[in-house]
């Protein structure tokens, strides 16, 4: 969003395909890129430092004839949030809440291809930790289909246990952009007297938009479950990044919070 606000769109449709990387895509942005770009071949990849880079890619919009490829036919009609596909050269599976290995449900993704790597340098405590039964724990959520697409839903470090129910950062993020006025959006878990933890969250709104931040919860509570709409919504000017331009939710929460408690 932020950039088709403040580029100009390639003037000589000349974009055929466009890749999507660092945080999983949902289909309102990726519209968005796709009214931008005048291109509706739009990928979500999806890939790891551990394993050289990238694993996989899906469509993050239904395809058509003139824009599905040989890698993409089976995404025309597969296509949604943070839909990355099914893996090149390698298999994914899934650690369930139980501890098991599964190859189709939620839970944490594990994977396996022959470019992982064999461990970390010199931390043998953390490979070890990395791994499960010979997968490797990557610390993302995500859905395994019984072909074995994946799609995202989050990283294990950002879930928000609200009264044992659990609630992915990401998907918060993705529900608050959907709004025309919110350019970019960062959910957190804090504490709670009840619940162990609620949402709350800061966003970036667009310059010439009109909407109070209570205005947009409310229209939250129009499109999700109450346990996902935030308990308060802070606007920042920037959501911080860090040095590889990808959301620093650490930062943006503590500036959120202090932003709070300024105004409280």
């Amino acid at each position: 969003k932020v950039v088709t606000k403040v580029a100009k769109p390639p003037q000589t449709q000349s974009l055929k395909r466009v890749h999507v990387g660092s945080a999983p895509l949902n289909q309102s942005d990726a519209q968005t890129v796709a009214d931008w770009t005048g291109t509706r071949a739009i990928f979500n990849l999806y890939g790891m430092t551990e394993a050289a880079n990238w694993i996989s890619a899906g469509a993050a919009l239904p395809q058509t004839a003139s824009t599905t490829t040989s890698n993409s036919a089976s995404d025309s009609e597969t296509a949604t949030d943070g839909y990355v596909g099914k893996p090149w050269g390698g298999e994914f599976a899934v650690l369930t809440p139980e501890g098991a290995v599964s190859k189709q449900g939620k839970g944490e993704v594990l994977l396996k291809t022959p470019s992982l790597m064999t461990g970390y340098w010199n931390q043998p405590q953390k490979t070890q930790e990395a791994f499960h039964e010979g997968w490797f724990k990557t610390g993302d959520i995500g859905e395994l289909s019984s072909d074995g697409a994946l799609r995202l839903v989050g990283r294990t470090k950002w879930e928000i246990n609200r009264a044992g129910m659990k609630i992915q950062a990401e998907e918060v993020d993705a529900l608050l952009e959907r709004h025309p006025a919110v350019l970019e959006a960062c959910a957190f878990g804090i504490p709670d007297a009840i619940s162990g933890e609620v949402v709350a969250a800061a966003i970036k709104m667009d310059t010439e938009a009109e909407e109070s931040p209570e205005a947009i919860r409310q229209w939250c509570r129009n499109q999700a479950r109450k346990d996902v709409v935030p308990v308060w919504l802070e606007v920042l000017q920037d959501l911080p990044k860090n040095d590889r331009g990808k959301l620093d939710r650490t930062t943006t929460k503590d500036e959120a919070l202090q932003a709070h408690a300024a105004r409280a």
